[in-house]
């Protein structure tokens, strides 16, 4: 669970994780196979709080998104992701900027993967693009 531990990384929940105490628990017994140290690879191993208990995460979690803060503060999060706070002077005074290579171009002199002429280049830009942002 990076995203829940490990703030600089940027990745968004999905609504999943809100609602869905299943999706955590490998019930079908699907063989994920190993981990490099040789352990399987089985249920989603879950933050400390959670006490490996899928419901009580979702709970949790569900508390938390559906809180009174995060109703106030709703709003700032929209700006960061959609609003004023996306790009350019904005974006740098909120602290909110990423690699040029994760934004579509807009502009001209905006980064323009298609103008990328190595493939192998090329292939790890549009990755980084459609896995970032």
């Amino acid at each position: 669970m990076n995203a829940l531990t490990d703030f600089s990384d940027v990745r968004e929940l999905t609504p999943e994780f809100y609602f869905l105490p299943e999706m955590f628990v490998n019930h079908n017994r699907c063989n994920f196979g190993k981990k490099q140290d040789g352990t399987k690879v089985n249920n989603v191993v879950l933050p400390a709080w959670a006490d490996q208990n899928a419901f009580k995460f979702v709970q949790v979690m569900r508390e938390g998104i559906e809180s009174q803060y995060v109703s106030n503060n709703l709003h700032t999060w929209i700006d960061y992701i959609f609003g004023c706070k996306q790009r350019d002077q904005e974006a740098v005074m909120s602290l909110n900027t990423f690699s040029k290579i994760t934004y579509a171009p807009e502009k001209e002199g905006d980064f323009d993967v298609s103008l990328v002429n190595d493939p192998t280049l090329k292939a790890a830009y549009e990755s980084q693009g459609y896995n970032y942002g």
